[in-house]
């Protein structure tokens, strides 16, 4: 794979989706979400899946000019109606309010169902973290793994992000999928035409393969077994059921479906200003530093803490461009050239 200069891709995919309609922030918010996601090194969940987003605006799967409502409010919880819009710009505003709230009431969280997938749910902690907050966002997604001991699809793979600054140390960037990995990481083993390891997925009769074709057909497995399915299973609770999305088998998948997939997700922000005071943030310095010094089995190698890499791969990106599929090059190339739009790769 090639790489890109970050700001011409993103700028590509603004113009794109202003030529469809979307009105300028959206398209802002929608780019910056997936540009996001390549930077920190997260390929499975950047500008790669991008072509399908815009097909879906295109196709107006998408709701191109959605009005997120809130539906009930209180001192403490919002509860928002996603207005079919794409999930990037539902989750936004979710975080968004919830930062706004937790100015004044220390903490506040947001649940909206009726919109789509999210991408990478870190994003929107940035949020958070921009005004010094804690961010937490946390989505349910298309049924991948079975419950333990079963072979039907009925939970996905629901990621969960939470976001911690400290006052000088890099903040704490934690974010997962409760699957031992993405499904988007065995089809790129798939167009690799190599083999995956035994643990990540089974067959259609839950079986562990290594054959990334019979795994994509089969099931994701849950990370740590019982603790990730468990965890899988309180996330979809407390994203889908909770905020009155769907749930379970019931979320719509996102490739070659021409429906809103009704995800849920919830959005949590956290003041520590109100919540304890401003040492909050020097605790958190020392927390990291205590962590970083402690005793090493190597000593050659540092002791990380989450977040790191990304952090670091963002800062690579940013220099050096970003890789893309060639794929996708030829699918954006002929939307450039579709649109007529300025920019070109």
């Amino acid at each position: 794979m090639n790489k890109y200069d970050a700001k011409i891709i993103y700028n590509i995919m603004v113009e794109l989706l202003r030529k469809v309609d979307v009105n300028e922030k959206d398209s802002q918010i929608i780019a910056k979400c997936y540009i996001e996601a390549d930077l920190a090194g997260v390929s499975t969940h950047g500008v790669n899946i991008f072509p399908e987003h815009l097909r879906k605006f295109i196709d107006e799967v998408y709701n191109k000019k959605p009005e997120i409502k809130i539906k009930k409010q209180t001192a403490s919880f919002a509860t928002l109606d996603g207005a079919k819009a794409a999930g990037p710009v539902a989750a936004y505003h979710a975080m968004q309010l919830a930062v706004e709230k937790a100015k004044s009431e220390g903490i506040f969280t947001t649940f909206i169902g009726n919109t789509n997938t999210i991408g990478p749910a870190f994003v929107y902690n940035n949020l958070a973290l921009e005004e010094k907050m804690i961010g937490i966002t946390l989505t349910n997604s298309p049924a991948q793994m079975a419950p333990a001991n079963g072979k039907e699809k009925l939970l996905g793979t629901n990621p969960l992000a939470i976001s911690i600054p400290a006052e000088k140390e890099p903040p704490i960037i934690y974010d997962i999928a409760t699957s031992q990995v993405a499904k988007s990481k065995i089809k790129e083993a798939l167009l690799a035409n190599k083999k995956i390891p035994m643990d990540w997925a089974t067959d259609e009769n839950g079986e562990p393969t290594d054959d990334p074709e019979k795994a994509i057909k089969g099931l994701v497995l849950p990370m740590a077994g019982y603790k990730g399915y468990g965890l899988s299973m309180c996330i979809d609770i407390l994203s889908g059921v909770i905020s009155g999305a769907s749930f379970l088998n019931h979320v719509g998948r996102f490739y070659g479906n021409n429906e809103c997939m009704n995800v849920g997700v919830t959005c949590i922000a956290i003041n520590p200003k109100v919540v304890l005071d401003d040492n909050f943030y020097k605790k958190m310095d020392e927390y990291i530093q205590t962590l970083k010094n402690s005793k090493k089995v190597n000593p050659k190698e540092e002791i990380h803490v989450p977040g790191e890499n990304r952090i670091l791969n963002r800062e690579k990106a940013l220099k050096e461009g970003i890789e893309i599929q060639e794929q996708t090059v030829k699918e954006l190339q002929q939307y450039i050239k579709k649109y007529n739009i300025k920019y070109d790769i």
